[in-house]
This record gives C-alpha cells, sequence and structure tokens, in this order.
C-alpha cells in the first residue's frame, strides 16, 4: 500500500481470489526422426517422447550432426549429370553415398528461430535407414504425453511419394482423430519443382492424395 499523504480514511479492497486465466503452452512441438544417439544416463530414449527446451539438451541426448560421405568418381562420358569439380581437365562426380537425415538441422532452425519446449521422439540412428514404419510408429507414444500441440517429422521427405503420404496420413489421423486437439505441419513432397513441371502439379497431387478421408480427419488438409 502506498503512502498517504493526506489525512482521512481509505479504503483498501483486496483481492480474494486469484487470477484465474493461468498461462499455458499454445505451441509445442514433437519432433520425430533420426538422431546420432538417444540416451540419457545410459537408458535408452528411442520411440520414448522426452521433453527439451534447447539445442544444448538436444545434444546431450541426441548427438550431434550426421557427418556426410560421398563417393567420388570421374565423370563418365554419357553422364548428364553435374561435375562436382575438376582436376587435370577430368571431371569428377561426388554422391553422397550415406544416407541422408534431417531432424538436426530442423531443430537448429527451430531454436534459432526462438523455439523454445518442445519433444523429441528419436525412431532410429544414423546407420539406420529412413522408413516409414518407423516414422509412423513414432507417433504413438505421443498419444500418452498431453502437452505437445504440433507433429513434425522432416525425414518424411526422404521417402518415396507414397512413402512419405503414409506417414502424413499418419500424422493427420493421430492429430485430428485420435487426439482432436493437435495439428500437423507437412511438407510438400517435391515441393521444390514448378507447378508446371511434366511430371504434375506437386500441390494438386499433395491435396488429392491426402485428402478424402473424413472419418480420419484428413480432410483439413491444405497447401498454400
Amino acid at each position: 500500500m502506498g503512502v498517504m499523504k493526506t489525512p482521512g480514511v481509505y479504503i483498501v479492497e483486496k483481492n480474494a481470489f486469484p487470477n484465474s486465466v493461468v498461462e499455458v503452452a499454445t505451441a509445442v512441438p514433437a519432433f520425430i526422426g533420426y538422431t546420432e544417439k538417444a540416451e540419457n544416463g545410459g537408458k535408452s530414449l528411442l520411440n520414448k517422447p522426452w521433453r527439451i527446451t534447447s539445442m544444448a539438451e538436444f545434444r546431450s541426448y541426441y548427438g550431434d550432426a550426421p557427418i556426410p560421405e560421398f563417393e567420388i568418381a570421374e565423370k563418365a562420358e554419357d553422364s548428364t549429370e553435374d561435375a562436382a569439380f575438376i582436376i587435370g581437365g577430368k571431371e569428377y562426380t561426388a554422391d553422397q553415398s550415406n544416407t541422408k537425415y534431417l531432424l538436426y538441422f530442423s531443430m537448429m532452425l527451430f531454436f534459432q528461430n526462438g523455439g523454445g519446449p518442445c519433444y523429441i521422439v528419436s525412431v532410429g540412428k544414423y546407420n539406420n535407414d529412413v522408413e516409414a514404419a518407423k516414422l509412423s510408429a513414432g507417433i504413438t507414444p505421443l498419444i500418452k504425453e498431453q502437452e505437445p500441440t504440433m507433429v513434425v517429422i522432416p525425414e518424411a521427405m526422404l521417402l518415396a511419394e507414397d512413402d512419405c503420404i503414409s506417414v502424413q496420413q499418419a500424422a493427420l489421423a493421430h492429430c485430428g482423430g485420435v487426439m482432436r486437439n493437435r495439428v500437423t505441419i507437412l511438407d510438400v513432397w517435391n515441393g521444390f519443382k514448378d507447378r508446371q513441371d511434366p511430371d504434375g502439379d506437386c500441390i494438386d497431387n499433395f491435396r488429392s492424395k491426402l485428402a478424402g478421408r473424413p472419418h480420419e480427419c484428413l480432410f483439413f488438409s491444405r497447401a498454400t
């Protein structure tokens, strides 16, 4: 109570009730994918949702970025592939020989752009192939977690189109059919291509292959 500067009678009313509005997290993503390791104190975190708040925590539990390995070969005369470099007048190609992984770099972007608390579900390590079945299976453990509000699966883009769609359908079914209080952020398969590409419009393909199953709430899928 402040100091009163004039004499008199003052009435100070105190609020007998605390604030009724409690701040809660509204955007807590759950990331599913492959990591260098998955352990906490010697105990495996594979297929177990684990809450983290920083990139330092991610590295502590899940390790560092994948190290790419390349196969160097002299470019064949009939090859249409661009040369990676030229030595002594000869052209050489460089193709990545090990599997690509995206989760680590997605986490870097997330935290560099103001990301906070989130959940990680590691479904395999860097020596494993990226498989649709494993990514889809990583969604199921999230049923027991109440805090996540989003599901993100970056490495679905590394799958063949039909496998990618199956993983995305599983994510949509989980969010809108099972939990009914979550959303999933989906990338468009081959979304880097021009919409006039001879192989078809990637956006139209995305919409048509994901939509049309209202019993699983897949009719909410959209691409802009």
